[in-house]
């Protein structure tokens, strides 16, 4: 029952935040380019800010998940490998 109120507590600003961005942009629909203005705070400093300080708070055993790293490297090598091979054939043609 606590983790449930616990994650309840954690998740509850972030949907406040995107009710209020929701109303906001249903009270005021031209509001020019006050959207592009928001996504680019959050994307070129909001989030950088807060994944710096989530990774600066977390102990160190918490990052040391090598399977999860494993799987994510495998992950994105065998993407970039399909990548590779499509340019390949697409330039081929």
């Amino acid at each position: 029952m606590w983790e449930t109120f616990q994650v309840i507590m954690i998740v509850a600003p972030i949907f406040l935040i995107i009710l209020i961005g929701y109303g906001f942009g249903r009270l005021r629909p031209g509001s020019g380019n006050s959207d592009k203005l928001i996504n680019d705070y959050v994307l070129y400093i909001a989030l950088p800010a807060l994944l710096f300080l989530a990774i600066a708070r977390a102990d160190i055993s918490e990052l040391k998940q090598w399977g999860f790293i494993g799987a994510s490297l495998v992950g994105i090598g065998i993407v970039y490998l399909l990548g590779m091979l499509i340019a390949k054939i697409m330039v081929m043609y």
